[in-house]
């Protein structure tokens, strides 16, 4: 079977699903006719199989499992939201095990609790998996044993495998938590893991930052809207001074105040790996910023930076714009979903101007309805064209990597994690890159209300006082600022840098085709 060609396979396995369906008197699924009458058109073998929102009863996933079991090329199966129990689970696991050939297994948002031993099956019967979802599943104090019975019975024998597990919002127990620290000390394969909406406790973190001190292959970390709070974050800024693997880190609403903050970011000016960061729904201002500013200036190693929804002002918008207009690394800035008003989007403005890296700044509906207006405009006008000549350099001057100049964990076409939507903000987010660079960028802008803006408005700059800042540089910036009280003189006495050339500027291009 396995010499046929693409069509044939998938023609066969059609076959075998409808014969089936008709012995035991169901209805064909159209989704997955669908697919395979696809692989035929294409003259390709079913390498994927998604079943996503619909309802499937234990006859139905009985001929889904029988259709597995006729198809060597199936790599990748994907059942969403269909209500699969243990029961269906051990089903599905049976018929994998028999060509070994799915290496990524998603069962996201169904009915699994592990009660049954089903997702121990995984890691001790199915070694060949790479990638298993099992988040939004009701898992809790079962995945911990789970985990630990598959790692026991593979360790002698073929290893656990898995690449990236994601066990998001499956309801963790604190025993279950322990037991994928265990993971995280004795594998070697794992390189990311997800572990959002668990409600982890900044007391359980501690366990897990010790884990990450030894492990040496995880590489992608997110605990987004757990409870770390700033106890969590000290505990991760320890790791992060020791951890040389770990490359992303989303920390989105974790009830981190700025000491939190201030530990993580000091903690980057000796880390020399982390290349993604999202601290955003957390407390980053004050001196928090501060600290931020600090890293943006002396780091050369962070390229995507999420601080949106992180009550910012515009007194810290300044001590951004101080950070990114010396740095040389950055290239996506999220910034949505925060109180910096016009007069903090210009310092943004003005910092861009020497700035060679950022290709991708991201501003929310709020501050767009801000800058809505004549100078408003013009600010705006002044961003995207920045932008624009960054990515277009970045285009025509692609960096060429070498093992020196790459981080040691980064994988060929490897995608990095996209930022979480701050809420309600779906629909109405800004992004400003290459697509919104036309001339009638500006006359598309919601409209809307500007009322907070009145607030603010000794502070905003004129069109002709914006010209002039951005001609001249930093300095004049920090003049101004210091005009306006917003800054201390001491945050401006920073001895400057020297920039950089604009050979030192470049992106590489996997980050360029991710944005």
């Amino acid at each position: 079977m396995d010499t046929m060609s693409g069509k044939e396979n998938a023609a066969s396995i059609l076959q075998i699903y409808e014969t089936y369906c008709s012995e035991n008197s169901m209805s064909p699924i159209h989704i997955i006719v669908n697919q395979i009458e696809s692989a035929i058109s294409s003259n390709l073998p079913l390498s994927t199989l998604k079943i996503n929102d619909y309802p499937l009863n234990e006859s139905q996933v009985k001929a889904v499992a029988a259709l597995i079991k006729s198809n060597p090329f199936l790599t990748r199966l994907d059942i969403t939201n269909c209500g699969i129990t243990d029961k269906d689970f051990n089903c599905l696991v049976a018929s994998l095990k028999h060509y070994q050939s799915v290496t990524k297994l998603n069962l996201q948002k169904n009915k699994i609790s592990g009660a049954s031993s089903a997702v121990s099956s995984c890691f001790k019967e199915m070694p060949f998996i790479l990638s298993l979802n099992l988040s939004e599943n009701n898992l809790h104090q079962y995945i911990g044993n789970d985990l630990l019975l598959g790692l026991n019975s593979t360790r002698n024998n073929l290893n656990c495998r898995i690449q990236k597990l994601n066990l998001g919002n499956v309801n963790l127990s604190l025993s279950s938590f322990l037991s994928i620290t265990v993971l995280l000390k004795q594998s070697t394969t794992i390189e990311t893991l997800v572990l959002d909406n668990n409600k982890i406790d900044y007391s359980e973190i501690q366990p897990l930052a010790l884990a990450l001190e030894s492990n040496r292959s995880l590489t992608s970390l997110d605990l987004k809207s757990n409870n770390c709070g700033n106890y969590g974050a000290q505990c991760l800024a320890k790791t992060l001074r020791k951890n040389q693997t770990l490359r992303i880190l989303i920390l989105w609403d974790n009830k981190i105040k700025q000491t939190g903050i201030i530990e993580l970011a000091n903690s980057l000016l000796e880390n020399t790996t982390l290349t993604h960061l999202d601290i955003g729904s957390n407390e980053a201002n004050g001196e928090a910023t501060n600290a931020i500013r600090n890293v943006l200036q002396n780091s050369n190693t962070l390229k995507t930076f999420g601080i949106a929804l992180a009550s910012l002002y515009p007194q810290d918008a300044v001590s951004l714009a101080e950070g990114i207009s010396f740095n040389t690394s950055l290239k996506r800035l999220d910034i949505r979903m925060n109180e910096i008003k016009l007069f903090g989007l210009s310092t943004i403005a003005h910092a861009l101007k020497l700035n060679n890296t950022i290709t991708h700044l991201e501003i929310d509906e709020e501050q767009t309805e801000l800058i809505s207006s004549g100078d408003g405009t013009e600010i705006l006008k002044l961003i995207k064209e920045k932008i624009s000549k960054n990515i277009e350099y970045e285009k025509n001057n692609p960096i060429i990597e070498t093992e020196t100049t790459k981080p040691k964990t980064q994988k060929k076409n490897e995608n990095l994690l996209d930022f979480p939507t701050p809420p309600e903000s779906n629909n109405n987010s800004t992004s400003t890159t290459s697509s919104t660079t036309s001339s009638n960028t500006t006359q598309q802008l919601p409209q809307g209300s500007i009322t907070r803006l009145s607030q603010f408005s000794s502070y905003i700059p004129t069109v002709g006082q914006i010209t002039n800042l951005i001609g001249t540089g930093k300095e004049k910036i920090q003049n101004k600022v210091l005009g306006s009280g917003l800054m201390s003189q001491s945050s401006s006495n920073k001895p400057k840098q020297n920039h950089q050339n604009l050979e030192d500027d470049l992106s590489d291009q996997q980050f360029l085709e991710f944005i």
